[in-house]
């Protein structure tokens, strides 16, 4: 009997090495790379990423963003919560999901657990990590060295140099004793120079090319289509980078300092690229592109491990003219007990988030069992009292106590008030709120004295001057004062906040730009000078990077909020993007080479390309190329002409329409400037905006068949010509919508006129509007969220006729003066328009 046939191996694809017994390590250790580097292994990892940015992105419904980071993105494990997938907002009936627990989990806890509604997989990290791994082991088992001897060491040398140019890039992107070093040359030197050497490339471009297509018609090289085909992209692409070059040297179109220091740190990221590429050419020649691109996707895997270990983010709050010498951690908060005697020093006794949130935990277990509260752990003896929380709300709110209301509260405001427990804020909410926690506090001397239980909440701590409402407790004789806060790290140098600045659009309240004007005052560095901060252009100090984040108007003035982050590393990502860029080109061009030399030499065996030299011709006469052998010209007219038709194709697409001898000149009026949102646009483009918001398509289908362009709608509306209101343009997309109009739906998209709507628009449905808005968006059903879409399409059509409206004319001095009561009236009147037209 034969033996059976088995179907040969795909191409490309790595042999099969089983374990077998009796094997020797080395072939164990090919065998678990060979599983290790599988590209099969690479697809799961990647299914598994998305798995966990799905349900990372679920759960901000319930948690907030830096929980969803902690929990899923940064764990090793994660466990998920089946209800997840069945949000309130889709299956608002639908109960709460748990399944019934193995029989052998509920035998090992004695029926504790009989059912569970989360399941654990692998986290973020568990996948980055495996991901990490796989990419090392294709890279140890698929890239083999292609050098020996010389060729080898000088390009592990060369390799080394690249390393050690890469490790000092990234290492001189902070400084802990001062500013970060800044180029010792102006920007506007900078751009001269880029400009320079993108000449100089451009240069080079065309000689290469007229060596590689213009030179060969005069030698003996051959020329062949697919050169033809090379010849006339790289020309094309030439062109085109001339054109670049001759637009921002003759039209003067600098970038932004900002766009240029960026441009600076990926140039100097890419010094160490280009030293790396010469060295992976030398060791795995034509493999040398690929190789350097793994490595930079790599190197972007190892920064995103290492962020997540140990880079730290505060906030700096600052008011005009204030100064400190502190950052909070707005996603926690932080008991401190102050000496009464000397508020303002700097000795606080803090006691962390984790500590108040076990000490309830006990607290709730002990009363179960009609213990004692469990006092938060203090081994160092700081205090003269104990300390023990009796409820800890993580987001909170205060009230007046309700009569015949009992709170935990013995002392203190806790008397006249109560906590009302609030939902986490999400961090990814459009409002961007941030959670203030509450607690009730019980205070107990060393030798068992009940000194109250006290009503803390953070929102104490954030008032102008927060010693007014501290709780404070007496204990051996001295006062101290208690407030719950953000989390406070201090600084070795204090700052000032001069001025903050907010920038808006044209005819906007739309932020621009913040900046703020700060004086940095180190003494250990005998700093003390200004500092501008600007969106986009960091302060960089001591390890300390500081972005503008926001601007505030507060009763007592203007402040500003500034980000602060320590990540000595911030400059991996640039660098990691500048080798990535040139493993990218690398092989690239090198591929192309291959497929060019591949093709034309096909094409010379083929007989389609020949040298034809005269055989009388004398010996030194240069030798010509000749086209024989019957020229295949469909390889680059068929492609050519399928391009060409395409080109008029967009081109007539594009054409715009020849006005008419009678109407108006749509194409130029579209052309207009018009400020909208603090945005300068077409005046086409505006229309075509706000119709495609509205009716989801940009134009008008006329019950003729005919179709109104962007343009003419809007001119109609906004000069308030009675027939726009007949015009079917608001679309209505679910069918409970049409029953509060009396609406029937009609074939295609259902699209309705102004004049349909409006009959039952104050009766019906403004007060649905209402009703709805008030919900929180996580309990709406789908009829109130289309409710509500169709309220922010009828709200985008009427700001677009108010804002072409004429307002109410202001009153005259004159008319104060005789009628005080209606200029007034006129005087508001002109408010509220100008209102309405800016919201």
């Amino acid at each position: 009997m034969s033996a059976p046939a088995f179907p040969a191996e795909r191409p490309g694809a790595l042999p099969a090495k089983p374990i077998a017994a009796g094997v020797s390590p080395v072939a164990a250790l090919e065998a678990v790379m060979h599983a290790l580097a599988s590209l099969k292994l690479t697809v799961v990892l990647f299914a598994l990423g998305i798995f966990v940015i799905l349900v990372g992105t679920l759960a901000q419904t319930q948690a907030d963003i830096w929980q969803v980071v902690r929990d899923y993105f940064h764990a090793w494990v994660m466990w998920v919560d089946i209800n997840l997938f069945f949000p309130k907002s889709f299956f608002p009936d639908i109960k709460e999901i748990a399944l019934p627990a193995p029989e052998f989990i509920v035998n090992a806890t004695g029926g504790a657990i009989t059912n569970f509604h989360t399941l654990p997989a692998p986290g973020g990290m568990a996948i980055g990590v495996l991901m990490a791994i796989n990419l090392l082991a294709a890279h140890g088992w698929r890239f083999k060295i292609q050098a020996a001897g010389l060729r080898l060491y000088s390009g592990l040398a060369v390799i080394a140099l690249g390393l050690l140019l890469t490790a000092l890039v990234i290492a001189a992107g902070h400084n802990d004793k001062g500013f970060h070093a800044k180029p010792s040359f102006s920007w506007d030197s900078f751009w001269t120079v880029f400009l320079g050497v993108s000449g100089l490339v451009w240069l080079g471009g065309w000689a290469w090319l007229a060596a590689y297509g213009i030179l060969p018609l005069t030698r003996s090289q051959t020329v062949t289509p697919v050169r033809i085909v090379v010849v006339g992209v790289a020309a094309a692409l030439l062109v085109a980078l001339g054109g670049l070059l001759a637009w921002g040297m003759l039209g003067n179109h600098r970038p932004d300092n900002e766009a240029l220091r960026i441009v600076w740190q990926l140039l100097q990221g890419g010094l160490g690229g280009i030293v790396l590429l010469i060295g992976c050419i030398m060791v795995f020649r034509k493999r040398g592109g690929v190789v350097l691109l793994h490595a930079g996707i790599g190197l972007l895997m190892a920064n995103e491990l290492l962020v997540a270990r140990q880079a730290v983010e505060w906030q700096l709050f600052l008011q005009e003219g204030q100064t400190t010498n502190y950052m909070r951690d707005i996603r926690t908060t932080e008991l401190a007990i102050i000496d009464a005697a000397d508020p303002k020093n700097d000795e606080h006794i803090v006691i962390p988030r984790r500590l108040l949130e076990e000490s309830h935990r006990g607290t709730l277990a002990a009363a179960k069992r009609d213990a004692p509260p469990v006092n938060v752990v203090d081994k160092d003896r700081l205090l003269p009292f104990h300390v023990a929380v009796v409820q800890y709300h993580p987001n909170a709110d205060v009230r007046p106590v309700k009569p015949d209301e009992k709170t935990p509260a013995t002392a203190g405001r806790g008397l006249k008030e109560a906590l009302i427990s609030l939902p986490a804020a999400k961090g990814t909410d459009t409002g961007g709120g941030v959670d203030f926690a509450g607690a009730y506090v019980k205070l107990t001397s060393n030798d068992g004295k009940d000194l109250g239980t006290f009503l803390l909440s953070q929102l104490a701590s954030e008032q102008k001057n927060p010693e007014r409402f501290a709780e404070r407790v007496t204990a051996d004789g001295k006062e101290y004062q208690l407030f719950l806060r953000f989390q406070r790290s201090y600084l070795p140098f204090k700052c000032s906040l001069k001025d903050v600045r907010k920038d808006d659009y044209v005819a906007s309240n739309t932020p621009r730009n913040y900046s703020s004007d700060v004086q940095l005052v180190d003494a250990a560095t005998g700093v003390d000078q200004p500092v501008h901060i600007k969106m986009n252009d960091p302060l960089r100090y001591r390890s300390l990077t500081f972005y503008q984040s926001g601007y505030n108007v507060t009763p007592e003035g203007e402040a500003t909020t500034l980000q602060v982050v320590r990540n000595r590393i911030w400059m991996i990502p640039y660098v990691a993007c500048g080798i990535v860029a040139i493993g990218m080109v690398a092989h690239f061009l090198i591929t192309l080479t291959r497929f060019i030399t591949r093709r034309e030499n096909e094409e010379l065996a083929a007989g389609d390309v020949v040298h034809a030299e005269a055989a009388d011709s004398p010996p030194r006469k240069k030798k010509s190329a000749q086209l024989t052998g019957g020229f295949n010209w469909s390889l680059v007219g068929l492609p050519a002409l399928a391009v060409a038709l395409f080109a008029l194709m967009v081109a007539n697409a594009f054409r715009p329409p020849k006005p008419t001898d009678s109407g108006m000149d749509l194409l130029r009026f579209g052309r207009l400037p018009i400020a909208d949102l603090g945005r300068v646009k077409p005046i086409d483009s505006l229309a075509r905006n706000y119709l495609q918001a509205i009716s989801n398509r940009e134009y008008v289908k006329l019950k003729d068949g005919t179709r109104l362009s962007a343009v003419e709608w809007m001119l109609d509306v906004i000069t308030g010509s009675d027939r726009s209101h007949d015009w079917q343009f608001i679309r209505i997309d679910h069918p409970d919508l049409l029953k509060i109009f009396d609406l029937k739906p009609r074939p295609g998209h259902w699209r309705y006129s102004v004049n349909e709507i409006r009959p039952h628009v104050e009766d019906r449905f403004v007060p649905q509007v209402t009703a709805a808005s008030k919900l929180d968006p996580e309990d709406l059903t789908v009829d109130q969220r289309k409710l509500l879409e169709l309220d922010a399409r009828l709200k985008k059509y009427l700001s677009l006729v108010q804002a072409f409206r004429q307002p109410p004319r202001l009153p005259t001095p004159e008319e104060f003066q005789n009628d005080p009561e209606r200029a007034m009236q006129r005087a508001d009147a002109f408010k509220m328009a100008r209102l309405e037209i800016m919201q």
